[in-house]
């Protein structure tokens, strides 16, 4: 999570830390629901209008990142 007032120095992820240094909006929360056999993910973001497109533009790099980078060890089980 992070938003404009914790400033750029305090952010909890490279999404985050890059949306802080190109000020592209005000605030990033990240959600996730796990089910039996599945989840799913996402991205809550607020930004003024110009800099939508752009906001947009990083958490589809961040999620093609994680897509193609993540591995098993860095992903931990979910299983209840």
């Amino acid at each position: 999570m992070w938003a404009i007032q914790f400033g750029e120095g305090r952010t909890s992820s490279k999404l985050c830390e890059k949306v802080a240094q190109k000020k592209l909006g005000q605030s990033v929360q990240y959600f996730n629901s796990v089910y039996r056999n599945t989840g799913v993910c996402g991205v809550y973001t607020i930004a003024n209008p110009p800099h939508v497109t752009a906001l947009c533009k990083e958490v589809f790099k961040h999620f093609h990142r994680l897509s193609s980078e993540a591995t098993d060890e860095m992903v931990p089980p979910l299983v209840s």
